[in-house]
């Protein structure tokens, strides 16, 4: 079978529990987006993207930059990659809520 290349786009698998009143300011940011993958034509057809090993995250209250390695399944072991690992930035913010009661005005 030929070995050919072709772009596909990484997914990272995070999971993300927030400390109370954070959350995230933006999306989450992989770098690269996309890796290249090479070998055989009838392999790589079936591969649409890359996910990420799992990461769960518990109580983020910082931003984060985390380096995370590509997931090996089975039929990535026929296959080669560009890179094995990307890093994802997490932007985290603090945000506040406020309740204000005012009391009703009554005009005659």
């Amino acid at each position: 079978n030929k070995k050919i290349t072709k772009l596909v786009p990484v997914i990272a698998d995070i999971n993300i529990d927030f400390d109370s009143q954070y959350q995230l300011t933006d999306s989450i940011k992989i770098e690269p987006s996309s890796i290249d993958i090479s070998g055989a034509a009838d392999v790589l057809e079936k591969i649409t993207y890359l996910k990420t090993a799992a990461v769960n995250l518990k109580k983020v209250a910082t931003p984060l930059i985390l380096k995370l390695g590509i997931l090996k399944s089975p039929e990535l072991k026929q296959i080669e990659l560009s890179v094995t690992t990307v890093q994802a930035t997490i932007n985290v913010k603090k945000f506040t809520a406020l309740l204000l009661s005012l009391p009703k005005l009554y005009f005659p």
